[in-house]
């Protein structure tokens, strides 16, 4: 059943949220520690809405990082390892084992 009210509540949603994390003498803070270090700070809100009657997340992974036969490239091993990620460790030959 589709309610003609979603669409407006979640551009409401987006407007408090936006204002919560701007009145937030924490939040201001620390991006400014973070800027002050020479980097930009770009906040990302997501929110998932679904119908009650289905579930949240679906037992199914659709994603292809899901793909137990994704390869990564040297470039990719070396920016995952730069943020301490570890992509599969029991990998056998795996750079991180």
């Amino acid at each position: 059943m589709q309610d003609n009210r979603v669409p407006a509540l979640l551009k409401r949603l987006i407007v408090v949220m936006k204002s919560a994390l701007a009145e937030s003498i924490e939040v201001v803070r620390v991006v400014e520690d973070i800027e002050t270090c020479g980097f930009k700070v770009m906040l990302v809100v997501d929110a998932i809405i679904q119908p009650f009657e289905q579930p949240l997340w679906s037992s199914t992974p659709s994603s292809p990082a899901s793909d137990p036969n994704l390869e990564l490239s040297t470039e990719d091993l070396s920016w995952l390892k730069s943020l301490r990620i570890v992509p599969n460790p029991d990998q056998p030959n795996s750079p991180f084992s």
